[in-house]
């Protein structure tokens, strides 16, 4: 039980600070102030002549003002409230770099898609970073020495940490079916990096024994022919791709899209196939199967 507070402490003091440095960085808030001031400001005085509030122009540009205020500081409140309440001694900067091929989940909370950033995050308490390569590449390890995908650091300094991702022989699904692409069981797993086109004319034919691993959201959208050739002892398995995420990390399970038939064909040869963790509508008119 005392664990599971102190796992809960650390992941809530942490993701907290990310928020603070993301969602909620003043630079962001008073961005998106300025552009809802700036769409009504043209609206205001006839919404004062008809509604009587607020009492002038000048009165309601003073309340933008008060919240540009409170954007300006609630960050250094916070911090310091933290700090205060979980008795936590200082804060440092943490720096992760990021090589092409991956992205960096950073206190369960944040996905880093870019090669740098600086985040202020609390000492004394565990960060959590996990390494997320895309489709093939593969993750090759924290500034060369920590192999393990996931990593927990406590800072007491402003610390730099670099994130490494290598190249693969992982079997890729083109984005655009180009002609007659067949899958076959010698190769697999096969793994998308998003939707997956047959275009009017070309075929994707999907042999029994392969395994489709898809990034969250992707869908098969078809316009061509598509034939999945499972089989009672080798089905054909759909299911998501664990190590691929994008923008917030959310709870629950993840999911994939769908296999969508838009005015194209599907060879009446679909034969025991498992499709696992799909959950979404097709795009455009398509039909889900």
């Amino acid at each position: 039980m005392a664990t599971n507070r102190l796992n809960f402490r650390a992941e809530f003091t942490q993701r907290t600070a990310m928020f603070l440095n993301t969602v909620f960085h003043k630079e962001k808030v008073l961005s998106i102030i300025d552009s809802l001031q700036k769409n009504i400001a043209n609206e205001m005085e006839d919404h004062i002549t008809k509604w009587n509030s607020p009492v002038s122009k000048a009165a309601w540009s003073q309340n933008c003002n008060l919240l540009k205020e409170f954007a300006e500081n609630r960050n250094r409140y916070m911090f310091k409230h933290m700090m205060d309440y979980f008795n936590i001694p200082d804060t440092s900067r943490l720096t992760i770099k990021c090589s092409d091929g991956g992205k960096i989940a950073v206190c369960s909370s944040y996905i880093l898609n870019k090669d740098s950033a600086t985040f202020t995050l609390f000492d004394s308490i565990p960060v959590n970073l996990l390494a997320l390569p895309e489709p093939g590449f593969t993750f090759s390890g924290w500034n060369n020495t920590d192999f393990n995908k996931q990593i927990y650091l406590i800072l007491n300094k402003d610390t730099t940490v670099l994130a490494s991702f290598e190249k693969t022989d992982q079997n890729i699904i083109p984005d655009t079916v180009n002609g007659t692409l067949i899958l076959d069981d010698t190769l697999q797993p096969y793994y998308s990096t998003g939707n997956i086109l047959i275009p009017g004319g070309d075929s994707l034919i999907i042999m029994d024994g392969v395994n489709v691993l898809m990034t969250p959201h992707s869908s098969i959208i078809n316009y061509g022919f598509l034939r999945i050739e499972g089989s009672d002892t080798k089905p054909v398995i759909f299911d998501i791709n664990p190590d691929v995420t994008d923008g917030y990390i959310k709870t629950g399970n993840k999911k994939w899209g769908a296999i969508c038939i838009n005015s194209g064909k599907i060879s009446s040869g679909v034969t025991s196939i498992f499709i696992d963790t799909a959950d979404a509508p097709c795009p455009g008119s398509g039909v889900n199967i």
